[in-house]
């Protein structure tokens, strides 16, 4: 088979414009010429459903890091079950959280340090683990029915409403263990 020459420059300015949009793909949008979608359009990310992830994954990088920090140090073993169950569940949902990030070009926050709870005094471990599960899983509740309720990404509001369950779950067992805590 012969090539004609003349193609070359338009073959060559179709993959120098390809390799240009995809090293230029903003945050929040994902070339369908990619793995993920199959074609060449971009699909831009509401920033609603970008906000919730970013929203997401700093709560459960959170709750996942005290958690893991509780169980290690409370001498309670329904707490230590408690955050045992808390780590490894927002440790699940934080690996599904990142997948999705980064099939929309997303970068999470980095997490923070936590040392914090490692040197709080043990009689007021439990109690103020406990008072921080409350607080956060009751926004967690709000942020992600929200986000099942106004989603625009199918896979994101697909997540929030699975994780749902288990963040409902993790309340009602941290406001049955606050009230046994003295």
């Amino acid at each position: 088979m012969k090539t004609n020459p003349r193609s070359f420059p338009l073959l060559a300015g179709i993959c120098l414009g390809l390799a240009v949009s995809s090293a230029h793909a903003q945050p929040g949008t994902v070339p369908e010429n990619s793995a993920l979608n199959g074609s060449v359009q971009r699909v831009e990310l509401k920033h609603a459903d970008q906000r919730f992830v970013e929203k997401a994954a700093k709560a459960g990088d959170e709750d996942a890091a005290i958690s893991t920090i509780v169980a290690q140090e409370t001498s309670n073993e329904d707490v230590r079950r408690l955050a045992r169950e808390i780590a490894s569940d927002h440790g699940k949902a934080n690996g599904e959280l990142a997948a999705l990030a980064e099939s929309h070009n997303l970068q999470l926050p980095s997490p923070r340090d936590f040392d914090k709870w490692k040197k709080k005094d043990p009689k007021d471990l439990d109690r103020d683990y406990l008072k921080q599960m409350i607080s956060d899983h009751k926004d967690a509740i709000k942020l992600y029915t929200h986000e099942v309720r106004d989603g625009g990404e199918p896979g994101i509001v697909q997540f929030a409403q699975n994780a749902l369950p288990a963040l409902q779950r993790h309340l009602e067992r941290a406001n049955e263990l606050k009230n046994t805590i003295r």
